[in-house]
């Protein structure tokens, strides 16, 4: 166990960087979008839900959130080579499993470091949004309500922030799936080569569907049908598959060395 918490501490410190640089990127186009989405006069009386989505924020954080989780699959996919990381793995003594394992946590770790970098920064620009669409609901209309009076309903009533911080048991669920399915699926893959990693890729797939499609459904979407326990479990026994398949992989790769 102490090998692999180790590990992940590695695995993440040669992530931390461009997750930080990936951030802040990720910060300033989710801030110009938002100023745009305001600027423009037929948003005037959106909400602030209605703004993030009519900004397209949602799609900043996707790529934040993959951005992030392939970010932490750099030592795997170097670990063929003469590549400064293939020579630090060779030290760590430890069983395949592990090695997947702790890649895994370092994973989890970066995406949930991605989830309350996304919470934070909705609260950060709610009050700023909310003052500006005030100001210029004012100049168009000379009718304005204070932000200050709407502040917590408008943050709390987002949708991304209901995903990303769930008050039922369902969306607790979910937001444990979004950092299992993809610590358990993606170094599974970058554990592969060739077209094994393509075969692996189907899981994989499978899995990510399952999970984007259970918080839509426990979210978003009014439908019935399935019920609510079907994708999720779905989703993280295609992500076992996948991750048992990438401990055969580092195995197979052993033994033709």
């Amino acid at each position: 166990m102490k090998q692999t918490l180790r590990y992940a501490a590695w695995a993440w410190q040669m992530s931390r960087r461009g997750l930080a640089a990936l951030l802040s990127l990720a910060t300033l186009a989710q801030a110009g979008l938002l100023v745009t989405a305001i600027l423009l006069p037929q948003n005037v009386n959106l909400s602030y839900d209605a703004l993030h989505q009519a900004a397209k924020l949602p799609w900043v954080f996707g790529v934040s959130y993959l951005g992030a989780a392939l970010l932490t699959q750099r030592p795997l996919l170097a670990r063929q080579g003469g590549s400064r990381p293939a020579f630090t793995i060779l030290t760590f003594r430890m069983r395949r499993a592990q090695l997947l394992a702790g890649q895994a946590l370092a994973t989890a770790l970066n995406l949930f470091l991605v989830m309350v970098w996304q919470l934070a920064l909705l609260a950060a620009l709610c009050l700023p949004a909310l003052v500006l669409q005030d100001a210029l609901t004012a100049h168009l209309v000379d009718f304005a309500v204070p932000a200050a009076g709407r502040l917590w309903w408008s943050w709390s009533a987002c949708g991304l922030v209901r995903a990303l911080l769930p008050a039922t048991m369902y969306g607790a669920a979910c937001w444990g799936l979004l950092l299992l399915a993809p610590a358990l699926t993606l170094p599974a893959l970058a554990a592969h080569r060739g077209v094994h990693r393509a075969a692996a890729l189907l899981p994989a797939l499978g899995s990510a569907g399952c999970c984007l499609g259970a918080v839509y459904r426990g979210f978003y979407g009014p439908v019935a049908v399935p019920p609510l326990w079907v994708l999720p479990v779905c989703g993280l026994a295609l992500a076992g598959l996948t991750a048992l398949s990438g401990v055969w992989a580092l195995h197979r790769a052993e033994i033709a060395r």
